[in-house]
């Protein structure tokens, strides 16, 4: 039987405040969590942002991949533990690949 995933709907994010973040988001000090909310809410405001599936067989259903000034991100993110559909929980945040950062040029073209 093949297994089939039921992500989280993306589009149904609220446009202003869609992350679920708590002190998991990075396992980090409280003032580098708030430089990680920071960066998420740069990368949310990128109008290419774009969202890639995560592995089926990994706790994240999307990558979220978008530029922030100076570099370019991905932050694999997770439905929330509230159960809102307008929030999603990011569950790290890094460097996008190269992979990635040619899939949103492509997107963005």
């Amino acid at each position: 039987m093949l297994y089939r995933r039921s992500r989280f709907d993306p589009s149904l994010l609220d446009p202003e405040s869609p992350f679920e973040i708590d002190e998991r988001t990075g396992h980090t000090s409280p003032s580098m969590l708030r430089t990680r909310k920071r960066i998420l809410l740069d990368a949310w405001a990128d109008p290419g942002a774009i969202f890639l599936p995560a592995a089926a067989d990994g706790p994240a259903d999307w990558l979220f991949v978008a530029s922030i000034p100076g570099d370019m991100i991905q932050a694999p993110l997770a439905p929330p533990d509230s159960g809102d559909p307008a929030k999603c929980r990011p569950i790290g945040l890094y460097r996008a690949t190269q992979e990635q950062g040619r899939r949103y040029r492509e997107e963005n073209a």
